[in-house]
Formats: structure tokens, sequence, C-alpha cells
């Protein structure tokens, strides 16, 4: 089996050395309601009408299908199978009952074969976040058969081939080999599973860890292709109209995450659909910033999606340490500084990353308040998904908590990176842009600085108030360690030694992994390599997997 980047169609080969040749089965179905399977020439066609409104996970009661004065978006797929054999025989039958969702499903039965290739090609009506989804579901089946057509005539040997080709172009760029004192050990006889529940009681197997790495890579090479959306929370492989967060995309760590092995490890083209997405926040985020704080350029908050949310979700009613974070911008942003760094390309800094984080800089400038000590610091500000005790109860909004200052910092650092780069390669500023990173460059030596604590650790707000979680999973207060640059003077780098020790072993997995990563920075190769061994007990989500990848490479 196979799904093809550059064709776009899946591929299933069945094959047999039974002289009879053996029969199966085909047919398409779908959990939406509003769809129709057909017989489509010498094929099957499945069209649907996508639900109009569906009320954000967790709950499962809130599935609206029907279209109101808004159309739902329209999508199709289509199913074309080749068969080989003297006797082979294909026919397109009845279903003996309806499919999932009560839609009727014929079924293709094919007979007598040695050999079946079953081709597959989806299509969407999506037009961009800024479009309404206009195009029918025929249309959407009309390209869908135009690829199928193009894989068909290659046939299954040179679509492989291609496909194979293609993989290995990018997988083959990197490779990594850890050796150990008592030389190399080939278990790769046992299963994944038996491997890591002998890792986990503290075996030593290196070669899990390359395995992971390559997992990592892998995963973010089928999710992300130049062209396509950024990988979300559960990359492409939803299979429910109401999942997990939404199959949204969580820019408070989530979706960063998922991208931080694309420039180490060699994928920059699987960093575009990202660095796309940016680009397009920057668009989408202006109202926001406008609307909701009176300031320039753009903002975004604790989630986005395919349309470009980015207000704070809950309607005003969500909790402020999942909404009301209007960092995002700054965070994201960082991707296209990764970019540049990574490629050097002035085209790219000029038209993209110059424009964008610049953008970003003014919305964090109109954010920018003092505080006691007469230092520049965000406000409203929190830390994702965190709070601390007061006398009243939790709370969790301050001015400048360190994960903001320190995005500040980051982002700012940046923009002043870029301005000198672009006047060393001859390229003008616009007026607003010059006036724009004068004032970044003022503000910048103005921000609060990162300092220890009385304990000694990384305060993650200011005033040192008492955590409602020590052992939370969020480390936000150490962007500036992993994956930021900001945080990197001795003293510093002792406190958040010491920041890390308090937040403990455990964690959900994207944690532990994150936590590898910022052991992997302080150079303390011991306590990164004792918490891979936990890491690999946790089921594999898909920003876990991909930035697993990424914090190895750091390791290494």
């Amino acid at each position: 089996m196979l799904a093809s980047a550059g064709h776009q169609v899946i591929a299933v080969r069945l094959e047999t050395d039974d002289p009879a040749g053996f029969g199966v089965d085909l047919r398409l179905s779908t959990p939406q309601r509003r769809a129709e399977i057909r017989p489509e020439g010498d094929g099957l066609a499945l069209l649907l009408a996508a639900p109009r409104h569906v009320v954000p996970w967790p709950r499962q009661d809130g599935v609206t299908f029907e279209d109101d004065q808004v159309r739902s978006m329209r999508a199709a797929a289509l199913l074309r199978v080749s068969v080989e054999g003297d006797a082979a025989s294909v026919e397109t039958r009845d279903a003996a009952g309806p499919g999932a969702g009560g839609v009727s499903a014929p079924v293709l039965a094919v007979r007598g074969a040695a050999a079946v290739t079953v081709y597959i090609a989806i299509r969407t009506g999506f037009a961009g976040w800024n479009a309404p989804p206009s195009r029918e579901a025929e249309e959407c089946l009309r390209d869908a058969a135009a690829d199928l057509a193009v894989a068909v005539a290659l046939g299954w040997p040179a679509l492989r081939a291609r496909h194979l080709t293609e993989h290995r172009a990018l997988m083959d760029r990197v490779s990594l080999r850890l050796g150990t004192a008592d030389g190399p050990s080939d278990l790769s006889a046992l299963a994944t599973d038996q491997r890591l529940t002998r890792r986990a009681d503290g075996a030593p197997d290196e070669d899990l860890c390359v395995l992971a790495f390559a997992l990592g890579r892998y995963l973010l090479a089928a999710s992300s292709r130049p062209g396509t959306q950024a990988a979300n929370l559960q990359g492409i492989w939803n299979d429910r109209i109401a999942p997990p967060w939404n199959c949204q995309y969580t820019t408070n760590i989530n979706v960063e995450m998922n991208y931080w092995p694309a420039e180490t490890t060699a994928l920059p083209e699987c960093h575009e659909p990202l660095l796309d997405l940016v680009a397009d926040l920057a668009e989408a985020g202006r109202a926001a910033a406008r609307g909701l704080y009176g300031a320039r350029g753009w903002t975004c908050h604790h989630n986005t999606d395919l349309w470009g949310i980015a207000v704070p979700v809950g309607k005003g009613l969500g909790e402020p340490k999942w909404a009301q974070w209007p960092m995002a911008g700054a965070w994201l942003s960082m991707h296209l500084a990764e970019r540049w760094r990574f490629g050097r390309e002035v085209d790219f800094l000029a038209r993209t990353a110059f424009p964008v984080c610049v953008d970003a800089a003014r919305f964090v400038l109109d954010l920018l308040v003092e505080d006691a000590h007469g230092y520049l610091v965000p406000s409203p500000s929190t830390s994702p998904e965190n709070d601390f005790l007061t006398g009243e109860g939790p709370a969790g909004v301050v001015a400048g908590s360190t994960a903001d200052v320190t995005l500040a910092r980051e982002l700012f650092d940046f923009v002043l990176e870029a301005d000198r780069e672009l006047e060393a390669a001859g390229t003008t500023r616009t007026d607003p842009d010059a006036a724009a990173v004068e004032e970044v460059r003022k503000a910048s030596s103005r921000l609060a600085p990162l300092r220890a604590g009385t304990d000694g650790r990384i305060p993650e707000w200011p005033g040192e108030p008492e955590e409602t979680e020590p052992h939370h999973r969020h480390l936000s207060h150490l962007i500036g360690l992993y994956p930021g640059r900001s945080l990197d003077s001795p003293a510093l780098r002792e406190a958040a030694h010491r920041s890390l020790e308090g937040r403990g072993e455990g964690g959900t997995g994207w944690s532990i992994a994150w936590k590898i990563g910022l052991w992997a920075r302080l150079g303390d190769g011991a306590s990164a390599y004792r918490r891979s061994a936990t890491q690999g007990v946790h089921a594999v989500p898909v920003d876990r997997g991909v930035g697993g990848a990424g914090r190895r490479r750091e390791a290494s």
C-alpha cells in the first residue's frame, strides 16, 4: 500500500500465487449523512457534503448536518480497480444493506484475480481560508478522476517506483547511527511494542531511538507537503466527524512542535505548509488585533483552524489560560526565522519573513506596558494552560509572564537581525517598516530581563506566586532555552536546570518530549536519555511523534 504525494492517490496492491486466484469485495463507506455512493464507470464514487457546523470537541451532541444560509464544503472520492489474471472478473453488485451512515453502498466484486490494484483519489471543495467553498461534489469528482487516470495509466510498478524515488529523496537525506560501548546490536526482529517495554524496563536499545527519529521525519513527510495544509493535531489521519481537539492547530505548543524537525533534519519543503499558514494568519489576524486590542499588526491566540481563526476560543466564556493568550503570532513567526537561518534565502526574507514578523512585532509593541520596575512587558499576559494561586483562588492573567516576555524578545531579536541582513543585501525597506524597526530597537532594550527567582529557578510569573501545579505539563517559561535561543547565559542556564528538575520526570508524551529537548540544549545527555525511556511507553500522537525527531536531533 502507498499514498503517493506526487500523484495524489492511494494505491493498494493484493497478489496471490494460488492458480485459482482470489476474490475480494470492495466498497466505499462514510460516517457523513449527506452522501451518495454510486457506480462510476468501472469503479465506485463517493460524493458528500460535510456538516454545516460541528460543536467543538469534547461534546458529541452538536452536529448540524444541513446547510443554512451558508453552504458547507463538498468533497468526492473515486475508486478504480485494475485486475490481472486470465480468469479475473469485476462486477458491480448492489449491497446487501446500507453502508456506514445509512448510505446505500454498491460493491465491486472481484473474482479469480491473480493480482488486484485498487486506486483511490479524493478531492474537496476547499478554496482557501478566506473563500467560501462553492465547488460542487461533482466538480471534486472530476478532479479526482483526472488524478486516477494518470495513476492507472502508469500502472502499479511505475507508480510504486516513482513513489519510492520521491520518498527516498526526502528520507535518505539524513541518517542516524548510535553506537554503544558493547558495539551495535540488532533487535529489529523484535516487535516494536516489545522493544518499548524492554527499553522502559531499563534494557539498552539505542536503535529504538533511531527508529523513533525516523518515525518523526516520516510523519512530517507524510502529513505536510508543499501546497497542502499544515499538520494539525491528528495530522491527516482523523476518522471522526467530531475529532479530539477538533483537528485544529493548538498554537501554544503543538503545531510548533510538529515542525521542530523540519529544518534541523533536512525537510525544509515539509515546513512550507506551516509557513503558508503563518502568512495567512498575518492577514487573518489583523482584524483580531485591531478589534480586540486596538493594536496594529496581527495576532493569533490559543487555537487556529482551516479558516484562519485568530480570536480567543470559547466565545468569551473560556478560561483565560485556555483562550486569552495573544502571543501565538510571535511564536509562529519564529518558524519564519528558522527557515531564514537555515536557508539564507534573501528573497524569502524580504518578501515573507521580514514583513510578517515586523507586523507581528507591531502588535507586540502595542501590547507592551511598563511594569513596576520600569521595564516593558506584554499585557494582558498568561502562561499557556497554567495558573497560580491567589487569596481568592487560581488565576492566570498577569502583566508580563516569562513566556510572553521571552517571545517578545525572540521576535524583536529576529526583526533586528532581519533588518541588518536586508541592509547588507542592499534591499530597501519601506518607510513604515523602517519606522517599526526603530520602535523595536528602542523597546527591545527595555524588555524585562530574564532572571533567576529566589528559589534559583526561572519564575513563570512576575512576583513568584505559588504554583497550582508544580509539575505542569507546559514548560512555556523555558521557551528561551528550547526551541528559542535567548536564554543563554550560564546563570540562566543553571536556573533553567533547576526549573526542569522542579517540573519532575513525568508528564504527557509531548511534554516529556519537550523536556528531552530542553535537557539536550543544556548539554545534559544523561537526563535526556533517561526521559527518552519514559517517552517510549506513551502512545505517539502526531505532535509528539513528529516533534520527537527534532529533539532527538537536538540531543545528537
